[in-house]
Order: structure tokens, then sequence, then C-alpha cells
């Protein structure tokens, strides 16, 4: 996570990125948003997204959500 404080553009890639991936797996499982499970993405897709969120620069974002939109990102890399 960013270690400036306050409102910065750094601090949105990771929540953004997170939530595309969610809304990968909702598309996929859409009756799972009805289970008490719910709808998640993987802890292992998490850190990787952390990861490459904390090092992208501002011009890989888009790049990182057409990625992740397709397919678990930990999964993309290889």
């Amino acid at each position: 996570m960013p270690l400036t404080h306050g409102n910065t553009i750094a601090a949105w890639p990771i929540p953004y990125l997170l939530s595309v991936g969610t809304i990968r797996e909702l598309n996929t499982r859409p009756e799972d948003a009805l289970t008490e499970s719910g709808v998640k993405i993987s802890r292992r897709e998490v850190i990787t997204v952390m990861e490459a969120a904390s090092t992208a620069d501002r011009n890989a974002i888009g790049e990182l959500r057409e990625t992740i939109a397709t397919k678990p990102y930990h999964q993309a890399l290889g």
C-alpha cells in the first residue's frame, strides 16, 4: 500500500483493480452473490494484484485492468 498520507492517486489502483477482479468473478458466477460465501477473488490474486499495482506507473493501470478483467492476475502471469 502507498506509504503517503492522504487521498492521492497512488492510493486508488489497488482497490480499483481488486474490484475489477471481483466483478469478473461476479459475471462468471452471479448465483454466488446470493450465497453465504459470496463472490470473492482468491487471496493469491489479491497479493499478486497488490504487488503489481504498488510498482506500476499510472500508464500501466489500464493494461492491468484489461488483464484482470479476463482472468485471475496470478494465472495470467504464467
